[in-house]
């Protein structure tokens, strides 16, 4: 699913203030204006963004992993799902996808993409028992970029027997370093 205009969600977490633009209808009554929402072009607009998403999230019954912080579960065992967060798309997958679209649309205007091919660089297969994630197209344009085309292949490096997102080992990171 993709969220129109997402960045306008976003709300400021201290005051900022914008002069009039250039080239607009002069306003005579303030040549200075208080954002209220964040805009597209400020450099805090992802993470005003993102804190939004979090929040209703959290509020519609999902937490974020330990591992990532785009990629979330539902806390319900019941209601197996896992979204993945990309900017403004969202990725998701699991028992609960009907229920889960209508209570996401209830917090931001959304765009339903329905069943998704290919996201970042990955082709996505969905068969009766299981989901195939494939990155053929996108690793040959990486080795054909830096002249690898010859390269031999290796065994996958993430093993076959992880059971969840939980189970992956996980060091806490500060995000302060990280400022948007």
């Amino acid at each position: 699913m993709n969220v129109r205009c997402a960045f306008l969600n976003g709300k400021p977490d201290k005051e900022l203030f914008i002069l009039w633009p250039k080239g607009c209808t002069e306003n005579k009554s303030a040549s200075i204006f208080k954002l209220n929402h964040s805009l597209y072009g400020l450099k805090q607009s992802p993470q005003c963004w993102h804190k939004e998403l979090l929040k209703s999230l959290i509020e519609i019954g999902l937490s974020p992993t330990e591992t990532d912080p785009c990629l979330y579960h539902s806390k319900d065992p019941d209601k197996k799902m896992c979204l993945f967060i990309h900017v403004d798309n969202l990725i998701f997958g699991g028992s609960w996808n009907i229920e889960l679209k209508k209570k996401i649309t209830t917090y931001f205007d959304m765009e339903d993409l329905r069943c998704i091919k290919y996201a970042l660089g990955i082709q996505i297969t969905q068969e009766n028992e299981y989901i195939s994630l494939i990155k053929d197209k996108f690793i040959s344009s990486i080795l054909e970029k830096f002249g690898l085309e010859k390269s031999r292949p290796a065994n996958n490096p993430l093993p076959g027997n992880i059971k969840s997102f939980q189970s992956l080992p996980c060091k806490e990171m500060d995000p302060a370093p990280f400022n948007y």
